[in-house]
C-alpha cells in the first residue's frame, strides 16, 4: 500500500432427472454462478475448444454457450439432455464437470454430488489442464466509493478464481478482487479496455511504475478509483483511457493512497481483455 502525495512518489430444491427439465425452486446467485462459468470458459480455452465446436459438441447453440459462461444462465434450467453432454462443450470428462460445478450447485442440483461420488475423485483420464481454483479476498466494488483494503479487513469474504497464469505466480495473500463499476477505462482500442462489470485481480505488494493501472482511494472524496498511474513533471496523476474522464492530481491537499497494482481481470460479455498487465520480480 502506497501514499501519494505531491512530496512523495512512492510508490433448496427439487431435482429430478424425469421430465423436460432439471426442475429447482431457485438458482446459485449470479455472482457465484459467474464463478462457475469462469472456470468452464478456461478449461474450454485451455482445451483448445471454440464456441461454436463447445455448442456443437453438447447441442446447445453458441449464445447459450456464451450465457452460461458468463453465468447468466443457470444450469438449473438447463435440460436433461443437454446437462447430460454439457461438459463436452469444455473437454471435460463427466467427473471433472461435476466437480467444477460442486461448489456452487450441491444444494440446487444434489444428484451431481452423488454421481461424483459413485465415480473416482481421479479419473483415469484426467487432464491436468483442467484449471485449478484458487480463494482471493474480495475488496468489494471499485468506483462506487468502496474502500477496497479496508472492506477486506472487515469482511471475511473470499472468490474462487481460475488459476491462470497472470496471476498462478503471485501469493493469495496479495492478492485482492475487485468488481468494476464506471466507464473511465473503456477505451477506443477494445484490447486495453476494463468493461464494467468485470472481476480484476490487484497486487497490494508490488510498488506501481508509471503507465501501470492502479486502484488508488482518493481521501478526501471518500471514493476508490481505477486509474492509470501517471507521474508527470513533479505531479502525481491518475489518468483514464477513457478521454472524457478528466485526470486527477494528487497533492498534499488531495492526498490519495494506491491500494494495488493491476495482474489480471476476468472479463465479462463477448469481448475479453487481452493486454497483458507487466510482470514484477518478487
Amino acid at each position: 500500500m502506497t501514499s501519494l502525495s505531491s512530496s512523495a512518489i512512492t510508490g433448496r430444491p427439487s431435482v429430478l432427472w424425469a421430465g423436460a427439465y432439471v426442475a429447482a425452486e431457485t438458482a446459485p446467485p449470479l455472482q457465484e454462478r459467474e464463478r462457475v462459468g469462469l472456470a468452464l470458459r478456461a478449461a474450454r480455452k485451455a482445451a483448445s475448444i471454440s464456441t461454436q465446436a463447445g455448442a456443437d459438441a453438447a447441442g446447445i447453440s453458441v449464445p447459450m454457450l456464451g450465457s452460461i459462461e458468463r453465468g447468466s444462465h443457470s444450469l438449473t434450467s438447463i435440460s436433461v439432455g443437454n446437462m447430460s453432454r454439457l461438459n463436452k462443450a469444455f473437454g471435460l470428462t463427466w467427473t471433472e464437470f461435476i466437480s467444477v460445478l460442486l461448489p456452487v450447485y450441491e444444494s440446487y442440483l444434489p444428484y451431481l454430488k452423488r454421481q461424483f461420488e459413485n465415480g473416482n475423485n481421479r479419473p483415469a483420464d484426467y487432464d491436468p489442464q483442467v484449471p485449478k481454483m484458487r480463494s482471493i479476498r474480495y475488496g468489494g466494488i471499485i468506483g462506487a466509493g468502496v474502500n477496497p483494503l479496508a472492506y477486506a479487513a472487515e469482511s471475511s469474504q473470499y472468490e474462487s478464481i481460475p488459476d491462470f497464469p497472470e496471476v498462478e505466480r503471485y501469493d493469495n495473500d496479495d492478492l485482492l478482487i475487485l468488481k468494476v463499476t464506471g466507464d473511465s477505462m473503456v477505451s477506443e482500442d477494445v484490447q486495453e479496455t476494463i468493461w464494467p462489470g468485470s472481476t480484476i485481480i490487484l497486487n497490494t505488494a508490488i510498488e506501481p511504475l508509471p503507465g501501470d493501472i492502479v486502484a488508488c482511494w482518493i481521501e478526501n472524496e471518500g471514493v476508490g478509483v481505477l486509474k492509470v498511474f501517471a507521474p508527470i513533471d513533479g505531479y502525481l496523476m491518475l489518468t483514464s483511457y477513457n478521454k472524457r474522464h478528466l485526470p486527477i492530481i494528487l497533492s498534499e491537499e488531495n492526498p490519495g493512497t494506491i491500494q494495488g497494482v493491476y495482474v489480471g481481470q476476468m472479463a465479462l460479455g463477448r469481448r475479453a481483455h487481452n493486454r497483458k498487465p507487466p510482470l514484477r520480480s518478487m
